[in-house]
């Protein structure tokens, strides 16, 4: 039965997330028609900032999941460390993500050729 909640919560979740895409697809996108490669960099780093955001929300709620299993455990040895378990997978996922995060970030700033002062994330293209 608790695997049915987790695919229903997954699944809530993943609608929501699909129904905000066309309200926030307009400020991923950073230009009209006439797109640069330039521009295919900016859209790569507006992606990854989005699903940043998207980890950071999953993160808490797991995170919060995680909480309330161990505050009801009781004296349940079991549900304790499912508690524990949900917690750290949270922030080893979160780590992953930041880890990335970093070293993508890095390799878009040395493909467009941005100056490395902060922010250090932003890219500001050379080329046309």
């Amino acid at each position: 039965m608790k695997m049915w909640r987790l695919i229903g919560l997954i699944g809530i979740l993943a609608l929501l997330i699909l129904a905000a895409q066309p309200s926030v697809a307009a400020g991923l996108v950073p230009c009209d028609t006439n797109c640069g490669v330039c521009d295919l960099f900016i859209l790569a780093k507006n992606v990854l900032n989005f699903v940043i955001e998207i980890a950071f929300g999953l993160g808490a709620i797991f995170f919060a999941w995680g909480a309330l299993t161990i505050m009801t455990a009781g004296g349940s040895e079991t549900k304790y460390s499912e508690g524990i378990k949900i917690i750290t997978s949270a922030v080893y996922g979160l780590l992953i993500v930041l880890c990335a995060w970093l070293i993508v970030g890095t390799v878009l700033q040395f493909l467009t050729g941005s100056p490395s002062k902060l922010p250090w994330n932003e890219i500001k293209c050379s080329q046309s």
